[in-house]
């Protein structure tokens, strides 16, 4: 089921400007349901590795640039409900999606203006229609989503086939609004908690065989420039800012250009950026590179604030002090390049 509710998210990597306040309508999702390929960056299980997610309200930083990612490729491709197998048991659905690399795994989803509704999937399991109806409809999205926005979800128990019964219940929460970074780029974003519990149930001639209740917890990292973040969490962690993660992932409709750059070179980068937060005059910016580097600060829309040429010892880590005195509060980007290599860090100014 969360690979599912990862895939379905996948597809809506929505394409538009930057606003002062994030905020996500039906005409947000509306053509952006439709057949893409999309790159797909996800770790392996993690253990022991924090994730540091602020706090609740906006201002926030969420920093992927520290995680190892395998890269993979993923096509979504939407079809008419009516030309799928099953398109008769999802009467209100406006859309399908063809689900994993066969035509024989279907979800269907409605949406209107005031939501977008996860309606099912189906599928069959040894020659075996498996049907799953969530009942009633589940919402993906109560819009506008925004900053604060929740809803909730407790369904009734369900039987996709024979013996087989299914139950989700959720709360989701847009918890806070910041910016989402990565070794790519960065953009503004909201994160939307998601806390699900399933119970799936197999019964044979009356008794049951077994029976398991499954808890997650999920963060999903939404902007409106093609680009999306996961995290599952442990559930232990529920209700932490700094929770262990459990695994992480990226997804691009477009990768950005500085995908295609050089490689960087053994020895170099932004280390780390201290202290972070800034609620004083200066920051001390730790780097390493083995030739001629710059180093620049930037502010949100990508104007160049500060310059510094750096001549590097190679093997060596360094350290620039930044003024930041006369800068308001805001989030700003600290910049090493190299040539074609480049590396950077948020820096993020509190008065």
């Amino acid at each position: 089921m969360k690979r599912c509710f990862f895939l379905l998210f996948a597809g809506l990597l929505f394409a538009g400007s930057a606003h002062a306040q994030l905020r996500f309508t039906r005409a947000d999702i509306e053509g952006e349901l439709i057949d893409r390929d999309l790159t797909i960056f996800s770790t392996p299980e993690l253990s022991g590795v924090t994730f540091n997610l602020g706090a609740a309200g906006g201002g926030q930083v969420y920093d992927f640039s520290g995680f190892t990612f395998q890269q993979s490729t993923y096509q979504t491709a939407f079809i008419s409900p009516d030309v799928t197998p099953y398109g008769m048991d999802f009467p209100a659905a406006t859309h399908a999606q063809i689900l994993g690399d066969a035509s024989t795994f279907f979800s269907y989803t409605r949406l209107d203006d005031i939501g977008y509704y996860d309606l099912g999937y189906a599928t069959e399991i040894s020659d075996v229609p498996y049907i799953l109806k969530y009942d009633p409809e589940m919402p993906s999205f109560k819009f506008p989503v925004q900053l604060g926005a929740s809803w909730s979800y407790s369904g009734n128990e369900v039987q996709p086939m024979e013996g087989f019964f299914h139950k989700t219940d959720m709360q989701i929460e847009v918890v806070s609004e910041g910016i989402l970074t990565t070794t790519m780029g960065s953009w503004p974003a909201l994160c939307i908690r998601n806390r699900e519990q399933t119970t799936d149930r197999i019964e044979f001639a009356g008794m049951v065989v077994s029976e398991e209740m499954t808890s997650s917890v999920n963060y999903m990292f939404l902007t409106k420039s093609g680009v999306s973040a996961s995290l599952t969490v442990d559930t232990l962690d529920a209700a932490s800012w700094n929770p262990r993660v459990l695994d992480a992932g990226l997804t691009f409709s477009q990768l950005p250009s500085a995908v295609h750059s050089v490689t960087a070179p053994d020895g170099f980068g932004i280390a780390s950026v201290y202290p972070h937060p800034v609620t004083g005059g200066s920051t001390v910016v730790a780097w390493q590179t083995d030739g001629p580097a710059v180093l620049t600060l930037h502010d949100n829309c990508g104007r160049e604030l500060r310059r510094i040429a750096q001549d590097a010892i190679p093997g060596l880590q360094q350290q620039t002090r930044l003024s930041v005195q006369d800068l308001p509060a805001g989030m700003y980007f600290v910049r090493l390049t190299r040539g074609n290599a480049v590396s950077q860090k948020p820096l993020l100014i509190l008065r």
